[in-house]
């Protein structure tokens, strides 16, 4: 088997001699009792790859090993669709006229933006990053005067576990004064969490915090 890893990529398609080879030569030697390697073997038809899995026969003399080749192209496959599925979301996140959500809230009330998409710094001037650090930062821009009943909607919705909607005003780091349109869907997570998914839309301009 060293002698065939040795020959290189004729001998073992796709297979990383300069990673591979030396992780086997301390196998043998004792320096470790075994590791994993991930290769590629492409054919001009059909992408696949294996994991080598190693392991040394302890006491064995003169040194063995057993190594295993396991087909993992399915799981390569399923990797790569997620990473697509996702890159797509966040494009499309990143396009629209609103605000994407994901707010979890756990048994105790503590809640958290477990995501947010880019279109909340054209809103608000703060960024997605400083959204899901903070909570209270998205509370500090709605108007004083709108707050207790924006808290009491979020209250009732809760309560009754059902669809939420509220329209209310914010105010953006820039001053701009924006009347917005905010709505959700609860789904029930484990351990008695629920996640609210949802969309913030901006629905007119306010010149000043009264009137429109």
């Amino acid at each position: 088997y060293l002698q065939a890893a040795e020959a290189g990529a004729g001998a073992m398609p796709g297979l990383d001699s300069a990673d591979f080879l030396p992780r086997l030569r301390d196998l043998l030697a004792g320096r470790s009792e075994g590791f994993e390697s991930e290769y590629p073997c492409h054919s001009p038809g059909q992408q696949r790859w294996f994991v080598a899995r190693a392991a040394r026969i302890t006491g064995s003399a003169p040194p063995r090993f057993v190594i295993a080749h396991d087909d993992v192209t399915a799981l390569k496959q399923a990797q790569a669709s997620v990473r697509q599925s996702e890159a797509l979301l966040r494009d499309l996140a990143s396009q629209v006229p609103a605000v994407l959500y994901r707010i979890e809230v756990a048994p105790g009330g503590q809640s958290r933006f477990s995501y947010i998409s880019p279109g909340v710094e054209r809103m608000t001037g703060l960024t997605p990053e400083q959204v899901m650090a903070d909570r209270g930062a998205m509370l500090g821009r709605i108007l004083p005067e709108d707050l207790p009943g924006h808290l009491a909607s979020v209250r009732s919705a809760t309560l009754a576990m059902g669809a939420w909607s509220h329209e209310y005003r914010i105010r953006a780091l820039d001053g701009t004064l924006r009347w917005v349109q905010s709505m959700a869907m609860p789904i029930p997570l484990p351990e008695g969490r629920v996640a609210w998914n949802g969309m913030l839309t901006a629905r007119r301009l306010a010149p000043d915090g009264q009137g429109l």
